[in-house]
């Protein structure tokens, strides 16, 4: 006698449902089922409910922490496959390594934060126009502009 599943997979819905989401020139994943746990759907079910939300104009940017959640080295690549690899990469040095990788699902970012070691310190699936660490901080801004008029006003008194 055979176990029967405890769960099944939806993959092919969830990707037609991102699919809906995403750009004409920017497919989702691999046709193919995807292997995976419970845990799979779960996150892909919730990027899905964020994605929605943020292409609704609810919110302008959703995170799923991915550290802290049950998942093992066949989930997790399974869900780095379900969501497949975007065009755009980002590599930020803030006292660490901050890696932002665009997803084949416009809009979701994978996001994992180093520290000066390597070691990840946090991993997120990033639902937004692009990643946090590529906005500028406010007060950083205003230095800039501060520090640009130095410069004009230098230029216009005739130095160099």
């Amino acid at each position: 006698m055979s176990a029967k599943p405890t769960h099944t997979h939806d993959f092919q819905a969830v990707a037609r449902a991102l699919e809906g989401l995403s750009g004409a020139d920017d497919p989702v994943a691999s046709p193919e089922p995807i292997a995976g746990g419970p845990m799979v759907d779960a996150v892909l079910a919730e990027v899905l409910e964020h994605l929605r939300a943020v292409a609704a104009g609810e919110d302008d940017r959703r995170i799923v922490t991915l550290r802290g959640l049950p998942i093992g080295p066949e989930d997790y690549h399974a869900l780095r496959a379900a969501l497949g690899t975007g065009e755009a990469r980002v590599e930020v040095r803030v006292g660490g390594l901050v890696e932002a990788q665009e997803t084949s699902v416009s809009g979701v970012w994978w996001v994992k934060n180093c520290n000066p070691e390597g070691a990840v310190l946090a991993e997120e699936i990033e639902i937004a126009t692009a990643p946090l660490i590529l906005a500028a901080d406010m007060g950083d801004i205003r230095a800039g502009a501060e520090a640009l008029a130095q410069r004009l006003a230098a230029r216009a008194a005739g130095q160099p």
